[in-house]
């Protein structure tokens, strides 16, 4: 009986992991699409352009290094930027996709994608430590084992 309440309890993370995984995988797409319709090979003038309707200070801390940024990114850093943008958002939604289908290669690709960054996690967190920080090192580090929990699931399952 705990056994069976386990099982669903981790294929309902699972599923709302995939949710989360795609609207992420969306979300990225979206922005890097409406960037690419949007920007017109003038990152300055559109950073200009957001601070001002923002109503910020060009001159302030956070304006100042978004206008220093947006002078960095032209050309091949730019397109590069672009590129991994859809690149994240095809890797996002895959994942989404093979968790919401239960494919064991989907699980494998949220545990690559999101474990990827756990050591970075955890090296930003020891440098610069906020509970927030802690917090979502604390979650992927939940995710990672709860697709884990679930591939070991699915072949528990399917050896019977």
């Amino acid at each position: 009986m705990a056994f069976a309440v386990l099982n669903k309890l981790i294929q309902r993370s699972v599923k709302a992991i995939a949710v989360f995984e795609g609207g992420k995988g969306l979300l990225v797409l979206l922005g890097t699409t409406l960037f690419v319709f949007v920007y017109d090979a003038d990152a300055h003038r559109l950073a200009m352009m957001l601070i001002h309707d923002l109503h910020y200070d060009p001159d302030a801390y956070y304006p100042h290094m978004l206008l220093m940024i947006a002078d960095t990114f032209t050309g091949m850093r730019l397109t590069l930027l672009i590129w991994c943008g859809y690149l994240y958002s095809a890797i996002k939604l895959s994942e989404s996709y093979g968790l919401w289908r239960e494919r064991q290669w989907g699980r494998t690709l949220g545990i690559l994608s999101i474990g990827v960054l756990i050591p970075f996690e955890v090296y930003e967190t020891i440098q610069h430590f906020s509970f927030g920080k802690l917090t979502i090192l604390a979650l992927n580090i939940l995710v990672v084992a709860l697709l884990f929990l679930g591939m070991k699931r699915g072949k528990a399952h399917r050896a019977r």
